[in-house]
């Protein structure tokens, strides 16, 4: 479409049709409506002036896909180019009247200048010549606050036809500005569609009569700057056309010296090249120019010109224009799309009255062809580093492609030989990374003692597999092992699940409860989110945890306990409790010796084991069977971030073994984003909350805490997280005990 676009603005409107032809089959075979509905807008333009009924159909076509689709700008866009078309037709009220409807919408789509030119447009062909100067003028303010050349040209053109049309004498300067205007826009284009260009907007700017009469008026410094525009736009060389122009400026105005310069960025000029009378190049200090005037025309980004410098009552405070003894100043801005970018400075100690206020003019166009040039020199350089960039960037990918194939290979290899997951009997622990590996070790260990563990990690990095580990490999292994979502109730029911109640305790407290410490006794007790945790039920905690003795709700009498604690938290503890939401000493308490698990994302050795051991778990399940990662899903996995580590994991392959029927999965059978191993996670993890939210909650028949549970989330987090997808209360209820 961007070929599309730029043909038809060159009025190739054939060449711009069959590209657009490709294009919307294109489209239209991969299902892709906002492309489609594209092409149709800008072969619209093709055909106004040929066949403006049917650039009208295609136009009310593009905007009804458009409006379907919810393009709110691009069907805005489609009713300017409506009322465009209207206006080819000379129907000014209904071009006015379309437009007016959309005044707000087009503002905030960008596209007010267009729908201020259709207004300015209207009202010249209804003879109202100063409302429509007005519209002129605002479509030319919006069309140089948005830098959008083609309507700046296009404003300025009605311009010269208006001031052409009111006999005020202007109609050849904003001409002159379009010229400039389109010399930009040209320097933009590539060399073959460039002339074409030229070529095309010279008979829009030019009415018959002044090109008519062009040669005839056009004198030999016009010429010359022509000369030097056409040069310009083919000379690759920023150099050579700098110091072209100072070569001209001399010639033109007979200066004793000439400097070009560029602005600094505190403001201030430095001498990019210069010359003198005989177009030498100084370069002996002695040679110097009034760095005052200078600096007032790069700040005003208006020229100076002083027939007699010294008695010049704008020059009395320039000191150097006296020490220097210039009797003869010049000095214009030189523009670029940011502003004042440089100024071209002349200047002559012998003369009085050296240049004229031709000679400003010619100098100052001169100036605009360098700011062209300049801008043109940017403008190639950013397109030749990015080219580098690309090149490099692809090159990168190439390389990182091959590598990640090479890994592929040696995964899969080992995966086949059995080598790279140990399964680590009935722990469910797959994985022989180090960073794995350290934390098995760590928990071996520390099992044999009765120290208190506390495992962080991110959900899903299987923070409860680690519990059951140390409780198994531990003396207390023939003891209960019991674990809670602290999370997962509220206040008042977590103190009786923990701590238990006698009968009388509270309100519905009808039979005794023994709670889970002393239900524990002798075993394991895993606190899992501990974080979560009221600071009310902190401090009992931190009380049983120091005596050894429980106490339950409504019970004076204390009960001793034998318990192992290990707790786990998806929270930076450390920060919570410099914060003040975790008390310090039960911090203490809990972290005898801590687990840091590492998210899957971290662990790519693991991923493939990992994957393989689920699939087998699954393949075991009823209704589901055994199937094998095709090497096309095996890539997909290593590519992707998983924000939800394991789980989310497990999710995507039970998902896939649903959907797929051969006996490897694909890809496709994945549904994971290709470009998810580059979005950061909690981009990532958002997008997944929606899907494992709603599963979980089916799965749980709607109870929020027995799906809290299953996502290893606490209660809280899953009220915030349904309430964000604005889903339905669901049931509440108590978690099962495990």
């Amino acid at each position: 479409t961007n070929l599309g676009g730029l043909l038809a603005s060159l009025s190739s409107f054939a060449e711009a049709r069959a590209v657009l032809g490709r294009a919307r089959t294109a489209a239209s075979s991969a299902g892709a409506k906002l492309f489609e509905a594209q092409c149709d807008l800008i072969e619209a333009e093709t055909w106004v002036l040929e066949s403006p009924e049917w650039a009208q159909s295609l136009t009310a076509r593009a905007k009804t896909a458009f409006e379907t689709i919810g393009a709110a700008r691009q069907a805005v866009e489609a009713t300017v180019l409506e009322a465009e078309i209207v206006l080819e037709r000379r129907d000014a009220p209904r071009a006015a009247e379309i437009v007016s409807r959309i005044v707000d919408e087009a503002d905030k789509a960008g596209l007010g200048s267009r729908v201020a030119l259709v207004l300015g447009r209207s009202r010249m062909l209804e003879n109202d010549l100063d409302g429509a100067r007005r519209s002129v003028d605002d479509a030319l303010r919006l069309a140089r606050a948005a830098a959008d050349k083609p309507v700046e040209a296009r404003a300025l053109e009605l311009h010269a036809e208006l001031h052409d049309r009111m006999g005020t004498g202007a109609g050849d300067h904003h001409r002159e500005e379009a010229r400039l205007v389109v010399a930009h826009i040209a320097a933009r284009i590539p060399t073959g569609l460039r002339e074409r260009y030229l070529e095309r907007r010279a008979v829009r700017i030019d009415p018959p009569k002044a090109r008519a009469l062009a040669g005839a008026r056009l004198g030999q410094d016009g010429r010359r700057l022509l000369g030097l525009v056409a040069r310009t736009l083919r000379e690759r060389d920023e150099e050579r056309v700098i110091e072209t122009a100072l070569d001209e400026a001399v010639s033109m105005t007979r200066a004793e010296h000439a400097f070009l310069l560029r602005k600094k960025e505190n403001g201030r000029p430095t001498v990019e090249a210069a010359r003198n009378f005989d177009r030498e190049t100084i370069q002996n200090s002695r040679f110097r120019f009034s760095k005052s005037v200078a600096e007032r025309v790069l700040a005003s980004g208006e020229p100076v010109m002083a027939a007699s410098a010294p008695t010049d009552p704008t020059l009395a405070q320039s000191r150097s224009v006296l020490d220097l003894g210039l009797l003869s100043i010049l000095c214009v801005p030189i523009r670029g799309d940011g502003g004042i970018i440089g100024a071209l400075y002349l200047d002559h100690r012998f003369e009085q009255g050296r240049f004229t206020d031709e000679d400003r003019e010619v100098i100052q166009s001169l100036a605009d062809v360098v700011g062209l040039a300049l801008e043109q020199a940017r403008l190639r350089g950013e397109a030749e580093a990015r080219t580098d960039e690309l090149r490099r960037a692809h090159e990168s990918l190439r390389i990182e492609s091959a590598q990640k194939d090479i890994e592929l290979t040696r995964l899969l290899d080992a995966l086949a030989r059995g080598a790279s997951a140990t399964e680590l009997d009935e722990t469910k622990i797959v994985g022989r990374s180090l960073a794995v590996r350290s934390q098995i070790d760590i928990a071996r260990r520390v099992a044999k003692t009765d120290l208190a563990v506390l495992i962080e990690g991110e959900s899903g990095t299987g923070k409860e597999l680690f519990a059951r580990l140390v409780h198994d490999k531990s003396p207390r292994v023939r003891g209960p092992f019991l674990a809670i979502n602290c999370g997962a109730l509220p206040e008042n029911l977590i103190e009786s699940e923990l701590f238990g109640h006698v009968r009388g305790a509270f309100t519905g407290a009808t039979h005794d409860h023994v709670g889970l410490f002393r239900a524990a006794h002798g075993g394991t007790l895993f606190l899992d989110e501990v974080g979560e945790l009221p600071l009310r039920v902190q401090t009992r905690l931190l009380r049983v945890l120091q005596e050894r003795v429980l106490t339950a709700l409504g019970s004076v009498v204390g009960q001793s306990i034998d318990v192992r604690i290990v707790a786990a938290t998806n929270r930076d503890l450390d920060v919570e409790v410099e914060e003040g939401r975790f008390r310090r000493d039960l911090f203490f308490r809990l972290a005898g010796v801590r687990l840091r698990l590492p998210a899957l994302r971290d662990r790519a050795d693991d991923v493939l084991a990992v994957a393989a051991a689920l699939l087998d778990r699954i393949g075991a399940e009823p209704g589901l069977r055994r199937v094998k990662l095709s090497r096309g899903a095996a890539r997909a996995l290593l590519d992707h971030h998983w924000p939800g580590n394991v789980r989310e994991l497990e999710h995507a392959l039970r998902r896939a073994v649903a959907l797929s029927d051969g006996e490897e999965l694909e890809a496709a059978h994945l549904s994971l984003d290709r470009g998810s191993s580059t979005v950061p996670r909690r981009e990532a993890r958002r997008s997944l909350d929606a899907e494992m939210v709603s599963k979980a909650l089916a799965e749980s028949g709607g109870n929020r805490t027995e799906a809290a549970r299953s996502l290893g989330i606490s209660r809280i987090t899953m009220q915030r997280l349904v309430a964000k997808m604005g889903a339905a209360p669901a049931a509440r209820g108590r978690p099962k005990r495990k």
